[in-house]
C-alpha cells in the first residue's frame, strides 16, 4: 500500500514514539482512527495542568476595542522574522519549532526591532530533552503517568508543549540564538535538512537522529555559547471555556486576540484530521475547517499571527492566521488560516491548545 504524504507523516509520528510495531502495521494497514492514543508530535494534554502554566493576562482593552482583522506581518512590519517560515524537516519538532519562532517575533517586537535575535529551535530540541522537569505528584494528581514519562521533552520523537514553556522559564539559561539547516547564522543552526512536506518522501520511516545538547557555538560565530543566551522570563497558557454561553466564548476570544496584539504571536496545537492533507492553499482565501465528525489522534504545533473573516459559500468563517513549519512551497507561502468557531472539532481543536512566553529583551 502507498502512502500518500500526510499519511507518511503520521507514520513517522507514530514509528518515532511507539517503535517498530506501530510503524509496520501502519504500512500494512494505515486507517487514521485506528491510530493508538496520543502518538502525535505535540503533547497539548499537558496545556491543561494548572501547576505547570498560570493563565495568560493581557492588558486592559484599548478604548478602540479589537479590530475585526489582524495580521502581525503588517502591524510589526520591522520585524522580519514574522514572514519567515521555518522548516522543520523530517524531524517531529513543531514543538520546538513554533516556540523558538514565537520568541523571536516576540524579541524584536519588544526591541521595538533593534534586534532580530533569532531563538534556536535546536538549543531547545538538544538540551531541553534532558528536561525532568516533571514530579510523580503532577503525574500522578492528573492521571496522566502514562503521559508523563520518561522523557516529555524528546526532541524529534515530539514534545510538550507544557514543560517546554516550563523548561525555559525555570531555566536561567534560555535559549541562543541559531539558523537555518547548515546556516553560519547564530550560535547553534538547526541539524535536519528542509523537505518538500507535499511528498511522501518526506516522511520516509527511519530512524532519526538524537538531538545533540551542543553547549558551544559554530566555530565563525562571533560569541560564545553562555553569553548568547536569552531567558525566557515568562509563560502562560489560555483556558478554553467549558461553557458553551456565546458571551463566555467572545470574551475568551477577545482575551486571546488582546495577548496577540499586544505581546505578540502565540503557540497553538492543532489536531491533525485526514481533511488536512488535502488541504494545501495556494489561494490567501482558502480557509482551513474541518467537517466536524473527522478522528485524529495526532497533533501538531503552528505560530498564530493573527486573525479575519473569510467567506466560504456565502458564509462569514473568522479564522486565526497561522504561520506553519513546512517551509514556503506548502500552503501560502508557508501560511494558512483555520477556522476558530465555538465548535472545537471543526476548528481542529485549536482553541484548546493555546499557550504564549515572554522572552527577556536585553
Amino acid at each position: 500500500m502507498k502512502l500518500n504524504a500526510f499519511e507518511g507523516f503520521l507514520l513517522v509520528v507514530g514509528a518515532a514514539v511507539l517503535g517498530g510495531d506501530f510503524a509496520q502495521g501502519a504500512k500494512n494497514k494505515f486507517r487514521l482512527h485506528d491510530s493508538p492514543t496520543f502518538i502525535g508530535g505535540v503533547q497539548p494534554r499537558h496545556l491543561e495542568d494548572p501547576k505547570l502554566l498560570s493563565e495568560c493576562a493581557p492588558n486592559k482593552e484599548p478604548e478602540t476595542g479589537v479590530p475585526a482583522e489582524f495580521d502581525g506581518r503588517e502591524a510589526w512590519k520591522h520585524c522580519p522574522s514574522l514572514w519567515e517560515i521555518r522548516d522543520q524537516g523530517h524531524c517531529l519538532s513543531c514543538w520546538a519549532v513554533a516556540i523558538a519562532s514565537t520568541l523571536t517575533d516576540r524579541y524584536c517586537i519588544h526591541s521595538n526591532g533593534t534586534s532580530n535575535f533569532r531563538f534556536s529551535d535546536q538549543d531547545l530540541l538538544g538540551c531541553g530533552s534532558k528536561y525532568t522537569g516533571w514530579t510523580s505528584e503532577i503525574c500522578t494528581g492528573r492521571g496522566h503517568r502514562r503521559l508523563c514519562a520518561p522523557f516529555p521533552l524528546s526532541g524529534c520523537q515530539g514534545g510538550s508543549i507544557g514543560a517546554a514553556w516550563k523548561y525555559l522559564t525555570n531555566s536561567s539559561l534560555g535559549l541562543v540564538s541559531g539558523g537555518w539547516y547548515k546556516s553560519d547564522y547564530g550560535c547553534v543552526s538547526y541539524k535536519y535538512p528542509p523537505c518538500d512536506h507535499t511528498k511522501e518522501s518526506c516522511y520516509k520511516v527511519g530512524k532519526v537522529p538524537k538531538p545533540e545538547c551542543r553547549r558551544k557555538c559554530l566555530t565563525k560565530y562571533n560569541g560564545t555559547y553562555p553569553l548568547d543566551k536569552r531567558a525566557v522570563t515568562s509563560a502562560c497558557k489560555f483556558t478554553y471555556p467549558a461553557d458553551s454561553n456565546d458571551t463566555v466564548y467572545n470574551n475568551f476570544v477577545k482575551k486571546v486576540q488582546l495577548e496577540i496584539m499586544q505581546k505578540g504571536p502565540i503557540i497553538g496545537a492543532m489536531r491533525l484530521y485526514d481533511s488536512f492533507q488535502k488541504f494545501n492553499p495556494h489561494d490567501e482565501n482558502e480557509l482551513y475547517k474541518p467537517s466536524g465528525d473527522e478522528k485524529g489522534d495526532f497533533f501538531h504545533a503552528v505560530k498564530i499571527i493573527g486573525w479575519g473573516i473569510g467567506h466560504q459559500n456565502g458564509t462569514e468563517l473568522p479564522y486565526w492566521l497561522v504561520s506553519n513549519s513546512f517551509n514556503y512551497y506548502w500552503g501560502n507561502r508557508g501560511f494558512f488560516k483555520i477556522f476558530r468557531g465555538k465548535d472545537v472539532h471543526v476548528s481542529a481543536e485549536i482553541n484548546k491548545h493555546l499557550s504564549a512566553g515572554m522572552p527577556e529583551v536585553v
